[in-house]
């Protein structure tokens, strides 16, 4: 089968272990700070075998600008090429129609990957061998001979491959000259550049002109998913009007952090994190905030995985006392929102921990009033407030003991 130069994001080439993007919230009065929390929390990691990037949004749109490919795109070179196999050695058990199917479905699928390195190519190689099995059934493969050799002309058919009919036939259909045609294209938006077998004809609407037979149009757009078509070039032929959707993955990495601002609406926040794991090659994205609660340090953090949009664990929250606790605080987050179900939207942004933050103890609230010490649960946590300790959060406190607190659950919160 043919080699294909897959298009992949750099991490993917040399990550061996997984790899979390990390997100974190620290406004101006929070317990600690961006970095503070960012090194924690990459340390917890790290120290369960996972590779830690603190520049998410960066790293993912570096990908997409290098033309970095989501790896769920990716896998249908693989479902062809599993298909493409089968059918080949169909063939080649004389069971022919049963290869013709297989091949077909192959073919199928590399459809969709015309606009991607590599698609022209296994495109290519699967007409090539359709047109070996039409021959053994007695039909005429020129069409699919002719495909091949405008998709991947430096494709070479020999008989180390084919049988010598397959070879000479290919040999005769790529030598024939059958004229011409002429097609407009245009696209919707306009401006799309409009690529012909692979080589740039120019901005739509333009018109192109190919011999007679089928060849492939791709349309792209920047914000737009690319678009290919296998059209059929024939005297009189109609307009070719190619739509380009919206590629909102892509659009939503262009706008890097803004996409993540606290408040954003939760379906949009999870398109947003499915579109930074995509195409930053990441295993998951870890959205933490560090925030006061009834006057002591928390931590509340989510865990976001695969998929546009992307699934979420529920949201979590560590307390602790000491500054000094916060390494073993990101711990008991990080293993905490990895045993979170995944099946909540990213209700973090919108979380009232975050976004009608407590201010940190002596600081001015409403009408100037400051928070009074003896105000603080925490000052009674030993004394009388074992009321506290009834839900599955982690409390570090000063005897390095780990004690129950509070665990939000996003629905109380709005998220659900």
């Amino acid at each position: 089968m043919v080699a294909l130069p897959l298009v992949l994001a750099p991490r993917a080439a040399a990550a061996q272990s997984p790899a979390v993007g990390l997100v974190v919230y620290a406004p101006e009065g929070a317990p600690a700070t961006r970095d503070q929390v960012d090194a924690a929390l990459a340390r917890a990691a790290q120290a369960d075998g996972w590779t830690a990037d603190s520049r998410p949004f960066a790293h993912a749109a570096a990908s997409l600008a290098a033309g970095a490919v989501p790896k769920e795109r990716l896998d249908r070179f693989a479902r062809a090429e599993e298909l493409a196999g089968e059918g080949w050695r169909a063939y080649l058990a004389a069971r022919p129609t049963t290869a013709l199917s297989r091949l077909g479905e192959a073919r199928a699928e590399a459809a969709a990957l015309l606009d991607l390195d590599g698609g022209r190519e296994l495109y290519a190689d699967l007409s090539v061998r359709m047109g070996a099995v039409k021959l053994a059934l007695g039909r005429d493969p020129a069409d699919d001979f002719r495909l091949a050799a405008a998709l991947d002309p430096d494709r070479e058919v020999t008989d180390a491959e084919f049988k010598p009919a397959v070879v000479e036939r290919y040999a005769a259909a790529r030598g024939e000259r059958r004229g011409s045609a002429d097609l407009r294209v245009t696209s919707e938006p306009a401006g799309a550049a409009i690529e012909l077998d692979g080589r740039l004809a120019g901005a739509a609407p333009v018109t192109v002109q190919a011999d007679l037979g089928l060849h492939v149009v791709v349309a792209r757009v920047a914000g737009r998913t690319a678009r290919a078509e296998v059209v059929a070039f024939a005297p009189g032929a109609p307009l070719l009007r190619i739509e380009l959707d919206a590629d909102p993955a892509a659009t939503a990495v262009a706008a890097g952090t803004a996409g993540f601002k606290l408040g954003r609406e939760e379906r949009a926040a999870a398109l947003t994190a499915g579109a930074v794991l995509a195409y930053g090659e990441l295993d998951a994205l870890l959205l933490v905030g560090t925030v006061w609660r009834r006057g002591a340090r928390a931590l509340v953090g989510q865990i976001c995985r695969g998929g546009v949009p992307a699934r979420c664990g529920k949201v979590v929250e560590i307390g602790y006392q000491r500054a000094s606790d916060l390494s073993r605080a990101a711990v008991e987050l990080w293993r905490a929102a990895r045993a979170a179900p995944g099946r909540f939207p990213a209700t973090l942004l919108g979380d009232a921990r975050l976004v009608s933050r407590e201010p940190a103890p002596g600081a001015a609230v409403g009408g100037g009033e400051r928070r009074r010490w003896w105000r603080s649960p925490w000052l009674w946590a030993g004394i009388g407030g074992a009321a506290l300790a009834v839900t599955a959060g982690f409390l570090l406190g000063a005897d390095d003991e780990v004690q129950p607190v509070v665990v939000g659950d996003p629905c109380d919160f709005g998220g659900c």
